[in-house]
């Protein structure tokens, strides 16, 4: 989900993992790239005479599966959980988990939140923080809401650990939206489990995180004051308590589980089961685990060769990955904003012969209409070149869910994929634009060498494609699948087209931001 703040627009006007593992510049298609330290960059590689070197991977398409394996290593958690997250909705995807973590930290399971507090969405605040808090379970935010030297820079991570040995990160935030159950509009997202050692290095740069300047313990929310030359205190007071009883009652209701929540989980059992049941698992011999630091500010970002150079580590990896590629780069990304760093790698791969194409959302699809505009003025220029440009249809793509009204809702792309000449790939929290290349923090790992797993996420992808619009000519004419003409927009009403026509020009003078 994209999200910017007025206020923000305003403000600017492994530990060693042991044998298996090797930091720093290492491996050899990052070598070049400076300042890869551990535990923000670390690479765990299998020997197969030492079985405890695997690291044993699951790709999670399905939004409901995705769900289901997180409950499931929480369920088996024995010392220790880790959440953190951009986006943490208080609504019912957030409530099974949070009942399920609080049972754990009653077992005397170790649970810690770290959530980013962007002024625009965080839901999950101090008022479910302190509510937490009597059942042991520690929230923490990532910076402060409307600090205006940090407030662009956002915490974009997305992690689920536990005892040091599991690991889910990908597209996915903590709402219903993710995990196919909303009945209005949902996103096709993927994440990625992993068990084995590179874990470590996940959880170690969650600890980084934890105790970072940039974040902040959840306090007690704040009770409401007036003072007392106030002529009325009482009244002017009554409406203020009123709010903060109510913020109050609502959390810690939040906390408990009921017989609907209950029932939801069976629902969500049963699909997720199911999904789990044909989900296959294999080693990737090559993993490499890359996040950006906690560290960005203005001040850093405008201090020559500092921030780029120390702080932004993943879009650099990622794009000297990309350009080692040899035949093919496939890109699935929810926003598709072509600044100049990424469009000089691109048009070099373009050049080179390199078959590249791209699955985003179309106007019908996206969450963001801001993006869509600039996306549509520019991507004219790339098709040409010879970028194979494909939309979403807003459609449900998937095969099960536990409602058949939730079929109907509109669907946009969420993932966050690259695969390289079909064999080596990332899964991660890094989108195609301004924002991931140069403000929030991401993470990501990449798999080298593991034809199965890559054949998994090929065959997804291409499904997905499938049902996907190519964008010819300019950009706004279309084709299905069978080469019928079809609409560029992805099913986007009148009202909506007229609304991104309107703010084309304000949102090309923002598109560095976005």
């Amino acid at each position: 989900m994209k999200t910017i703040s007025l206020f923000c627009l305003l403000s600017l006007a492994l530990s060693p993992l042991g044998h298996a593992t090797e930091k720093k510049n290492s491996v050899p298609s990052d070598q070049g790239i400076q300042s890869l330290e551990y535990p923000y960059y670390a690479r765990s590689v299998y020997n197969s005479s030492r079985p405890e070197t695997a690291n044993h991977m699951m790709i999670l398409n399905s939004g409901i599966a995705s769900l289901e394996k997180r409950l499931e290593m929480i369920r088996k958690a024995r010392h220790s959980i880790e959440l953190e997250y951009f986006i943490y909705e208080p609504d019912d995807s957030g409530r099974i988990i949070i009942t399920e973590l609080i049972k754990k930290s009653l077992a005397g399971v170790r649970v810690r939140i770290l959530l980013d507090k962007s002024i625009t969405i965080i839901r999950f605040d101090e008022y479910y923080a302190d509510a937490l808090r009597k059942y042991g379970i520690e929230v923490r935010y990532f910076n402060r809401a409307v600090d205006p030297s940090t407030a662009q820079f956002r915490n974009h991570r997305k992690l689920i650990s536990i005892d040091n040995t599991e690991a889910i990160t990908g597209g996915r935030n903590i709402g219903v939206d993710y995990f196919d159950m909303s009945p209005t509009y949902n996103f096709h997202d993927r994440d990625v489990w992993v068990k084995g050692p590179i874990v470590k290095a996940m959880v170690d740069s969650f600890d980084a995180f934890w105790v970072s300047d940039r974040t902040v313990k959840a306090v007690v929310p704040y009770v409401p004051e007036v003072s007392r030359l106030h002529r009325d205190t009482r009244r002017v007071l009554a409406p203020k308590n009123q709010v903060h009883e109510r913020r109050k009652k609502e959390a810690e209701e939040f906390m408990i589980e009921t017989s609907e929540i209950k029932a939801l989980k069976d629902k969500i059992s049963t699909v997720g089961r199911w999904y789990l049941a044909q989900k296959e698992t294999h080693i990737c011999p090559s993993l490499t685990y890359v996040t950006d630091k906690p560290t960005g500010s203005f001040i850093r970002r405008l201090t020559p060769g500092v921030y780029k150079n120390e702080d932004r580590l993943l879009n650099r990896v990622l794009k000297s990955r990309l350009l080692q590629a040899k035949e093919s780069v496939f890109m699935e990304t929810p926003y598709f904003m072509i600044n100049k760093s990424f469009g000089e790698m691109m048009g070099e791969l373009l050049d080179r012969g390199i078959e590249t194409k791209v699955l985003t959302n179309s106007l019908g699809s996206t969450d963001a209409i801001y993006v869509s505009a600039n996306f549509y003025r520019q991507i004219g220029d790339w098709i040409r070149r010879g970028l194979k440009t494909y939309v979403h249809t807003s459609k449900f793509q998937g095969v099960r869910v536990y409602d058949d009204v939730i079929k109907k809702s509109r669907y946009g792309v969420h993932s966050k994929t690259f695969l390289i000449d079909g064999i080596d790939f990332t899964i991660g929290t890094y989108n195609v634009d301004n924002r991931s290349d140069f403000y929030n923090t991401e993470m990501t790992l990449f798999c080298e060498g593991s034809p199965e797993l890559a054949k998994i996420l090929s065959d997804d992808m291409n499904l997905r494609l499938e049902n996907s619009y190519e964008l010819l000519d300019n950009g706004l004419s279309a084709q299905d699948d069978k080469g019928n003409s079809a609409d560029a927009y992805g099913g986007a009403d009148e009202s909506t087209i007229r609304l991104m026509r309107r703010i084309r020009i304000p949102t090309q003078l923002l598109e560095f931001l976005m």
